[in-house]
Protein backbone atom coordinates (compact mmCIF):
# COMPACT_ATOMS: atom_id res chain seq x y z
CA UNK A 1 0.00 0.00 0.00
CA UNK A 2 1.00 3.57 -0.53
CA UNK A 3 1.97 5.75 2.40
CA UNK A 4 -0.89 8.07 1.33
CA UNK A 5 -3.46 5.63 2.72
CA UNK A 6 -5.57 6.78 5.62
CA UNK A 7 -7.41 4.29 7.79
CA UNK A 8 -10.70 4.87 9.55
CA UNK A 9 -11.12 3.60 13.08
CA UNK A 10 -13.71 2.86 15.72
CA UNK A 11 -13.10 3.10 19.47
CA UNK A 12 -15.15 1.25 22.09
CA UNK A 13 -14.91 1.30 25.88
CA UNK A 14 -15.35 -2.46 26.34
CA UNK A 15 -14.45 -5.56 24.39
CA UNK A 16 -18.09 -6.61 24.81
CA UNK A 17 -19.04 -3.82 22.40
CA UNK A 18 -16.83 -5.29 19.67
CA UNK A 19 -17.96 -7.82 17.06
CA UNK A 20 -15.83 -10.97 17.46
CA UNK A 21 -15.53 -11.60 13.70
CA UNK A 22 -14.35 -8.04 13.14
CA UNK A 23 -11.86 -8.36 16.01
CA UNK A 24 -10.51 -11.62 14.61
CA UNK A 25 -10.12 -10.13 11.13
CA UNK A 26 -8.37 -7.05 12.51
CA UNK A 27 -5.95 -9.34 14.38
CA UNK A 28 -4.90 -10.92 11.10
CA UNK A 29 -7.35 -13.83 11.05
CA UNK A 30 -6.17 -15.59 14.24
CA UNK A 31 -6.73 -14.46 17.81
CA UNK A 32 -3.91 -15.55 20.10
CA UNK A 33 -4.33 -16.07 23.83
CA UNK A 34 -3.70 -12.52 25.08
CA UNK A 35 -6.00 -10.93 22.48
CA UNK A 36 -9.05 -13.14 22.86
CA UNK A 37 -12.21 -11.28 23.91
CA UNK A 38 -12.46 -13.69 26.84
CA UNK A 39 -9.02 -12.82 28.22
CA UNK A 40 -9.58 -9.08 27.70
CA UNK A 41 -12.99 -9.35 29.35
CA UNK A 42 -11.37 -10.98 32.40
CA UNK A 43 -8.99 -8.01 32.58
CA UNK A 44 -11.79 -5.44 32.21
CA UNK A 45 -14.12 -7.08 34.74
CA UNK A 46 -11.48 -7.63 37.43
CA UNK A 47 -9.27 -4.54 37.12
CA UNK A 48 -11.70 -1.73 36.47
CA UNK A 49 -10.79 -0.01 39.74
CA UNK A 50 -7.04 -0.03 38.92
CA UNK A 51 -7.23 1.03 35.26
CA UNK A 52 -9.55 2.16 32.48
CA UNK A 53 -9.72 0.44 29.13
CA UNK A 54 -10.74 0.84 25.52
CA UNK A 55 -10.04 -0.93 22.26
CA UNK A 56 -9.66 0.23 18.69
CA UNK A 57 -10.10 -1.33 15.25
CA UNK A 58 -8.74 0.28 12.08
CA UNK A 59 -10.23 -0.33 8.62
CA UNK A 60 -8.89 0.40 5.15
CA UNK A 61 -10.74 2.33 2.43
CA UNK A 62 -12.67 -0.82 1.43
CA UNK A 63 -13.85 -1.29 5.03
CA UNK A 64 -11.61 -4.33 5.62
CA UNK A 65 -10.32 -4.59 9.22
CA UNK A 66 -6.59 -3.86 9.20
CA UNK A 67 -5.44 -3.58 12.84
CA UNK A 68 -6.62 -3.99 16.43
CA UNK A 69 -5.28 -2.72 19.75
CA UNK A 70 -6.21 -2.85 23.42
CA UNK A 71 -5.46 0.32 25.41
CA UNK A 72 -5.16 0.94 29.14
CA UNK A 73 -4.92 4.06 31.28
CA UNK A 74 -3.13 3.22 34.52
CA UNK A 75 -0.52 4.22 37.09
CA UNK A 76 2.94 2.85 36.29
CA UNK A 77 6.04 2.67 38.48
CA UNK A 78 8.82 4.49 36.61
CA UNK A 79 11.45 2.69 38.72
CA UNK A 80 10.26 -0.74 37.61
CA UNK A 81 13.19 -1.49 35.27
CA UNK A 82 15.69 1.01 36.68
CA UNK A 83 19.26 0.02 37.48
CA UNK A 84 19.82 -0.92 41.15
CA UNK A 85 21.67 2.33 41.84
CA UNK A 86 18.90 4.53 40.40
CA UNK A 87 16.26 2.43 42.10
CA UNK A 88 17.93 3.13 45.46
CA UNK A 89 17.95 6.87 44.70
CA UNK A 90 14.29 6.71 43.67
CA UNK A 91 13.23 4.80 46.76
CA UNK A 92 15.04 7.35 48.94
CA UNK A 93 13.19 10.20 47.19
CA UNK A 94 9.89 8.40 47.73
CA UNK A 95 10.34 8.78 51.48
CA UNK A 96 10.06 12.52 50.90
CA UNK A 97 7.76 12.41 47.86
CA UNK A 98 5.70 9.16 47.83
CA UNK A 99 4.48 9.73 44.29
CA UNK A 100 7.95 10.16 42.76
CA UNK A 101 8.00 8.52 39.28
CA UNK A 102 4.61 6.91 39.83
CA UNK A 103 2.95 8.28 36.74
CA UNK A 104 -0.31 7.93 34.89
CA UNK A 105 0.36 6.46 31.45
CA UNK A 106 -1.64 5.50 28.40
CA UNK A 107 -0.56 2.02 27.31
CA UNK A 108 -1.03 0.13 24.11
CA UNK A 109 -1.28 -3.04 26.19
CA UNK A 110 -2.94 -4.12 29.42
CA UNK A 111 -2.02 -4.09 33.13
CA UNK A 112 -1.43 -7.86 33.14
CA UNK A 113 2.18 -8.78 32.37
CA UNK A 114 1.92 -11.39 29.64
CA UNK A 115 5.18 -10.45 27.91
CA UNK A 116 3.27 -10.05 24.64
CA UNK A 117 1.97 -6.99 22.84
CA UNK A 118 -1.70 -6.19 22.41
CA UNK A 119 -1.36 -4.56 19.02
CA UNK A 120 -2.10 -6.64 15.94
CA UNK A 121 -1.62 -5.44 12.35
CA UNK A 122 -3.00 -7.54 9.51
CA UNK A 123 -0.41 -8.72 6.94
CA UNK A 124 -1.97 -6.70 4.09
CA UNK A 125 -1.92 -3.40 6.03
CA UNK A 126 0.55 -0.52 5.85
CA UNK A 127 2.14 -0.70 9.31
CA UNK A 128 3.92 2.67 9.10
CA UNK A 129 0.70 4.52 8.29
CA UNK A 130 -1.25 2.65 10.97
CA UNK A 131 1.36 3.37 13.62
CA UNK A 132 1.31 7.05 12.70
CA UNK A 133 -2.47 7.10 13.16
CA UNK A 134 -2.20 5.09 16.39
CA UNK A 135 0.28 7.65 17.70
CA UNK A 136 -2.08 10.52 16.86
CA UNK A 137 -5.01 8.74 18.49
CA UNK A 138 -3.10 7.86 21.66
CA UNK A 139 -1.55 11.32 21.95
CA UNK A 140 -5.01 12.84 21.69
CA UNK A 141 -6.44 10.44 24.28
CA UNK A 142 -3.49 11.10 26.59
CA UNK A 143 -4.18 14.83 26.33
CA UNK A 144 -7.83 14.30 27.20
CA UNK A 145 -6.84 12.22 30.24
CA UNK A 146 -4.12 14.62 31.37
CA UNK A 147 -1.24 12.17 31.13
CA UNK A 148 2.12 13.00 29.58
CA UNK A 149 3.29 9.46 28.82
CA UNK A 150 2.34 7.15 25.95
CA UNK A 151 3.76 3.60 25.84
CA UNK A 152 3.57 0.69 23.40
CA UNK A 153 4.53 -2.68 24.96
CA UNK A 154 5.81 -5.58 24.67
CA UNK A 155 7.32 -6.48 21.28
CA UNK A 156 9.58 -9.32 20.22
CA UNK A 157 12.32 -9.35 17.58
CA UNK A 158 9.91 -10.45 14.85
CA UNK A 159 7.73 -7.39 15.45
CA UNK A 160 10.23 -4.55 15.72
CA UNK A 161 10.88 -4.50 11.98
CA UNK A 162 7.44 -2.91 11.78
CA UNK A 163 7.10 -1.20 15.14
CA UNK A 164 10.45 0.61 14.93
CA UNK A 165 8.51 3.06 12.74
CA UNK A 166 7.50 4.54 16.11
CA UNK A 167 11.09 5.76 16.59
CA UNK A 168 10.63 8.18 13.68
CA UNK A 169 7.59 9.55 15.56
CA UNK A 170 9.68 10.51 18.58
CA UNK A 171 9.44 7.33 20.66
CA UNK A 172 12.34 5.91 22.61
CA UNK A 173 12.75 2.14 22.23
CA UNK A 174 13.99 0.44 25.39
CA UNK A 175 14.64 -3.08 26.63
CA UNK A 176 11.95 -4.79 28.63
CA UNK A 177 12.59 -8.08 30.44
CA UNK A 178 13.21 -10.98 28.04
CA UNK A 179 10.66 -13.74 27.56
CA UNK A 180 11.60 -17.32 28.45
CA UNK A 181 10.50 -20.13 26.16
CA UNK A 182 10.63 -23.86 26.68
CA UNK A 183 11.50 -26.04 23.64
CA UNK A 184 8.44 -27.98 22.48
CA UNK A 185 10.06 -30.83 20.56
CA UNK A 186 9.69 -33.05 23.65
CA UNK A 187 6.74 -35.40 24.20
CA UNK A 188 6.67 -34.64 27.93
CA UNK A 189 8.98 -33.59 30.73
CA UNK A 190 10.41 -37.10 31.12
CA UNK A 191 11.47 -36.99 27.47
CA UNK A 192 13.15 -33.64 28.15
CA UNK A 193 14.98 -35.00 31.22
CA UNK A 194 16.30 -37.92 29.19
CA UNK A 195 17.90 -35.49 26.70
CA UNK A 196 19.89 -33.36 29.18
CA UNK A 197 23.25 -33.90 30.81
CA UNK A 198 23.34 -35.88 34.04
CA UNK A 199 24.30 -33.00 36.43
CA UNK A 200 21.20 -31.04 35.40
CA UNK A 201 19.02 -34.16 35.39
CA UNK A 202 20.12 -35.13 38.90
CA UNK A 203 19.07 -31.75 40.30
CA UNK A 204 15.64 -32.02 38.67
CA UNK A 205 15.13 -35.59 39.89
CA UNK A 206 16.21 -34.55 43.40
CA UNK A 207 13.55 -31.82 43.45
CA UNK A 208 10.86 -34.20 42.20
CA UNK A 209 11.85 -36.73 44.84
CA UNK A 210 11.45 -34.07 47.54
CA UNK A 211 7.88 -33.44 46.37
CA UNK A 212 6.97 -37.13 46.57
CA UNK A 213 8.67 -37.53 49.95
CA UNK A 214 6.62 -34.62 51.32
CA UNK A 215 3.44 -36.54 50.46
CA UNK A 216 2.02 -33.79 48.25
CA UNK A 217 -0.22 -34.35 45.24
CA UNK A 218 -0.47 -32.50 41.94
CA UNK A 219 -3.69 -31.58 40.15
CA UNK A 220 -4.17 -30.05 36.70
CA UNK A 221 -7.56 -28.38 36.44
CA UNK A 222 -9.10 -26.26 33.71
CA UNK A 223 -10.93 -23.11 34.78
CA UNK A 224 -14.34 -24.65 34.17
CA UNK A 225 -13.72 -27.21 36.93
CA UNK A 226 -14.83 -24.67 39.53
CA UNK A 227 -11.53 -22.83 39.88
CA UNK A 228 -13.33 -19.54 40.48
CA UNK A 229 -14.57 -21.03 43.77
CA UNK A 230 -11.39 -22.98 44.55
CA UNK A 231 -9.34 -19.80 44.20
CA UNK A 232 -9.92 -18.60 47.75
CA UNK A 233 -8.38 -15.64 49.53
CA UNK A 234 -5.96 -18.10 51.17
CA UNK A 235 -4.81 -19.31 47.74
CA UNK A 236 -4.43 -15.70 46.63
CA UNK A 237 -2.20 -15.16 49.66
CA UNK A 238 0.28 -17.59 48.07
CA UNK A 239 0.48 -15.33 45.00
CA UNK A 240 0.95 -12.27 47.22
CA UNK A 241 3.78 -14.03 49.07
CA UNK A 242 5.64 -14.56 45.79
CA UNK A 243 5.00 -10.95 44.84
CA UNK A 244 6.42 -9.76 48.17
CA UNK A 245 9.64 -11.70 47.50
CA UNK A 246 9.99 -10.62 43.86
CA UNK A 247 12.90 -8.39 42.85
CA UNK A 248 10.69 -6.84 40.14
CA UNK A 249 6.97 -6.35 40.75
CA UNK A 250 5.16 -5.71 37.48
CA UNK A 251 1.74 -5.42 39.07
CA UNK A 252 -0.33 -6.67 42.00
CA UNK A 253 -3.28 -8.53 40.53
CA UNK A 254 -6.48 -8.84 42.56
CA UNK A 255 -7.94 -12.25 43.37
CA UNK A 256 -10.83 -11.31 41.10
CA UNK A 257 -8.53 -11.52 38.08
CA UNK A 258 -7.74 -15.20 38.65
CA UNK A 259 -11.41 -16.00 39.27
CA UNK A 260 -12.47 -14.16 36.12
CA UNK A 261 -9.76 -15.93 34.14
CA UNK A 262 -11.31 -19.25 35.19
CA UNK A 263 -14.84 -18.06 34.37
CA UNK A 264 -14.08 -16.43 31.04
CA UNK A 265 -11.73 -19.18 29.81
CA UNK A 266 -13.26 -22.37 31.23
CA UNK A 267 -11.53 -24.62 28.67
CA UNK A 268 -8.44 -22.55 27.89
CA UNK A 269 -7.23 -21.60 31.39
CA UNK A 270 -5.13 -24.10 33.33
CA UNK A 271 -4.39 -24.20 37.05
CA UNK A 272 -1.70 -26.61 38.22
CA UNK A 273 -2.15 -27.12 41.97
CA UNK A 274 0.06 -28.77 44.57
CA UNK A 275 -1.99 -29.87 47.56
CA UNK A 276 -1.36 -31.12 51.07
CA UNK A 277 -4.56 -32.99 51.79
CA UNK A 278 -7.31 -30.59 50.70
CA UNK A 279 -5.14 -27.51 51.21
CA UNK A 280 -3.61 -25.80 48.17
CA UNK A 281 0.02 -24.99 49.01
CA UNK A 282 1.17 -23.93 45.54
CA UNK A 283 -0.35 -23.08 42.17
CA UNK A 284 0.54 -21.80 38.74
CA UNK A 285 -1.98 -20.59 36.19
CA UNK A 286 -1.76 -20.11 32.45
CA UNK A 287 -3.79 -19.89 29.26
CA UNK A 288 -3.92 -21.82 25.99
CA UNK A 289 -4.77 -20.83 22.47
CA UNK A 290 -4.82 -23.11 19.41
CA UNK A 291 -1.02 -23.16 19.15
CA UNK A 292 0.51 -21.89 22.40
CA UNK A 293 0.54 -22.05 26.17
CA UNK A 294 1.37 -19.03 28.36
CA UNK A 295 2.59 -19.85 31.87
CA UNK A 296 1.50 -16.66 33.68
CA UNK A 297 1.52 -16.42 37.50
CA UNK A 298 2.28 -18.61 40.48
CA UNK A 299 2.06 -18.68 44.25
CA UNK A 300 3.44 -21.02 46.89
CA UNK A 301 4.00 -21.51 50.61
CA UNK A 302 7.55 -20.30 51.32
CA UNK A 303 7.92 -22.35 54.51
CA UNK A 304 7.03 -25.56 52.70
CA UNK A 305 9.11 -24.60 49.67
CA UNK A 306 12.38 -25.53 51.40
CA UNK A 307 11.04 -28.98 52.17
CA UNK A 308 9.42 -29.78 48.82
CA UNK A 309 10.96 -27.42 46.21
CA UNK A 310 7.48 -26.19 45.42
CA UNK A 311 8.54 -23.53 42.92
CA UNK A 312 10.72 -25.89 40.89
CA UNK A 313 8.12 -28.64 40.90
CA UNK A 314 5.33 -26.27 39.91
CA UNK A 315 7.26 -25.40 36.76
CA UNK A 316 8.18 -29.01 35.99
CA UNK A 317 4.62 -30.27 36.41
CA UNK A 318 3.12 -27.39 34.45
CA UNK A 319 5.59 -27.88 31.59
CA UNK A 320 4.84 -31.58 31.52
CA UNK A 321 1.11 -30.96 31.16
CA UNK A 322 1.59 -28.32 28.46
CA UNK A 323 3.95 -30.51 26.43
CA UNK A 324 1.37 -33.29 26.48
CA UNK A 325 -1.09 -30.91 24.76
CA UNK A 326 1.26 -30.70 21.73
CA UNK A 327 1.58 -26.90 21.77
CA UNK A 328 3.91 -25.31 19.24
CA UNK A 329 5.07 -22.50 21.54
CA UNK A 330 5.46 -22.55 25.31
CA UNK A 331 5.94 -19.19 27.07
CA UNK A 332 7.42 -19.38 30.59
CA UNK A 333 7.44 -15.73 31.67
CA UNK A 334 9.88 -12.87 32.09
CA UNK A 335 11.48 -13.50 35.49
CA UNK A 336 13.70 -16.11 37.22
CA UNK A 337 15.85 -16.33 34.09
CA UNK A 338 18.75 -18.15 35.72
CA UNK A 339 16.62 -20.97 37.10
CA UNK A 340 14.60 -21.25 33.89
CA UNK A 341 17.77 -21.53 31.80
CA UNK A 342 18.82 -24.46 34.01
CA UNK A 343 15.39 -25.97 33.33
CA UNK A 344 15.93 -25.81 29.57
CA UNK A 345 14.42 -22.44 28.65
CA UNK A 346 15.66 -20.03 26.01
CA UNK A 347 15.39 -16.26 26.25
CA UNK A 348 14.12 -13.87 23.61
CA UNK A 349 14.32 -10.06 23.94
CA UNK A 350 11.30 -7.85 24.53
CA UNK A 351 11.07 -4.11 23.84
CA UNK A 352 8.75 -1.21 24.54
CA UNK A 353 8.40 2.30 23.13
CA UNK A 354 7.80 5.39 25.27
CA UNK A 355 7.11 9.03 24.42
CA UNK A 356 6.02 12.12 26.31
CA UNK A 357 3.68 14.78 24.99
CA UNK A 358 6.12 17.58 25.86
CA UNK A 359 9.32 17.90 23.76
CA UNK A 360 11.32 19.19 26.74
CA UNK A 361 10.29 16.23 28.86
CA UNK A 362 11.11 13.89 25.98
CA UNK A 363 14.70 15.20 25.93
CA UNK A 364 14.91 14.52 29.67
CA UNK A 365 13.47 11.03 29.16
CA UNK A 366 16.08 10.24 26.50
CA UNK A 367 18.87 11.44 28.80
CA UNK A 368 17.59 9.35 31.71
CA UNK A 369 16.70 6.36 29.52
CA UNK A 370 19.93 4.36 30.06
CA UNK A 371 19.41 4.58 33.84
CA UNK A 372 15.64 4.06 33.98
CA UNK A 373 15.63 1.39 31.26
CA UNK A 374 19.04 -0.33 31.27
CA UNK A 375 19.77 -3.06 28.71
CA UNK A 376 18.91 -6.58 29.79
CA UNK A 377 21.82 -8.32 31.47
CA UNK A 378 23.30 -11.16 29.40
CA UNK A 379 22.81 -14.68 30.67
CA UNK A 380 25.62 -17.18 30.35
CA UNK A 381 25.08 -20.03 27.90
CA UNK A 382 24.51 -23.47 29.38
CA UNK A 383 25.60 -26.71 27.80
CA UNK A 384 22.40 -28.40 28.94
CA UNK A 385 21.68 -31.01 26.30
CA UNK A 386 23.61 -34.21 25.72
CA UNK A 387 23.60 -34.20 21.92
CA UNK A 388 22.84 -30.63 20.86
CA UNK A 389 22.30 -27.11 22.13
CA UNK A 390 18.54 -27.68 21.93
CA UNK A 391 16.05 -25.77 19.85
CA UNK A 392 15.53 -22.09 19.17
CA UNK A 393 12.79 -20.43 21.22
CA UNK A 394 9.34 -21.82 20.74
CA UNK A 395 10.45 -24.74 18.56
Amino acid sequence: MSGMNVYSFSLTRSIDERDVKEWRAACGGRIDAVMTPEFLRAVEKSMGTEARFCNVVFRDAAGTPAAAAFLSLQILDGLLLASPRWKRYGEFLRRLWPGFLKVKVLLCGCPVSTGESQLRIAPHADAAVLLRQMDRLMTRLAGQEGTLFVIFKEFGPAEIGRTDALCSLGYLRADSLPMNYFPTRFRDFEHFCASIRSPYRRKILHSRHKLRRAGLRVLHLRGGAGLDALYTDDVHGLYQAVLDHAAIQFECLPAAFFRELARQLPEDSLFTLICRGEQVVAFVCGIFDSESYHNLFCGFDYELNNQADLYFNLLYENLDYALRQNVRTLYVGQTADDFKSRAGCFREPRYFYVKTRGPGLQHLLRAAGPYLFPPSAPLGERNLFRNSAGDPPGQ
